[in-house]
């Protein structure tokens, strides 16, 4: 991987972290939970929970965790551009 596809697929990351980060923000509000409520479930801090969702560096196993607690679940979808 040369320099200019590194850069691109950082870009990328931070594009699909600041939407993550964004619309799990938007679940919160619609389901009226909030960060105290999340931090309950998973029996964390909440600045922990604001760490697990503006992380720079969020796992799988975070996303699932967040999902959890909203008894939801994570669904990856990988998009390809056609041939």
């Amino acid at each position: 991987m040369d320099f200019r596809q590194r850069e691109q697929r950082d870009r990328e990351y931070e594009k699909v972290r600041l939407q993550f980060s964004y619309d799990f923000r938007e679940l919160l509000k619609e389901y009226d939970v909030s960060y105290k409520d999340i931090a309950k479930i998973l029996n964390v801090t909440v600045p922990k929970v604001r760490q697990m969702i503006q992380s720079d560096n969020i796992t799988i196993k975070d996303l699932v965790t967040l999902a959890y607690a909203l008894q939801g679940t994570i669904r990856i979808l990988v998009i390809l551009p056609r041939p």
